[in-house]
């Protein structure tokens, strides 16, 4: 169903509780890679992001509110 889409993968930073440092916060499919981005340049203050282009993935760290 989302084959050659580009999946998004939203990390939030967490709390320091039992080792875990990040979670899962947000996983959204777009058809374009420009698509991704501008959703990202429009919804996110990003700390940092990790593509990988050949299995169309991208995961962002964003500061927890």
């Amino acid at each position: 169903m989302w084959a050659g889409k580009w999946r998004l993968t939203v990390w939030a930073r967490g709390s320091q509780l039992y080792g875990f440092r990040y979670r899962k916060t947000k996983v959204m499919y777009f058809k374009t890679k420009k698509q991704l981005c501008t959703y990202i340049q429009d919804h996110f203050l990003v700390a940092q992001i990790r593509w990988n282009e050949q299995n169309r993935l991208c995961s962002c760290v964003i500061k927890d509110r």
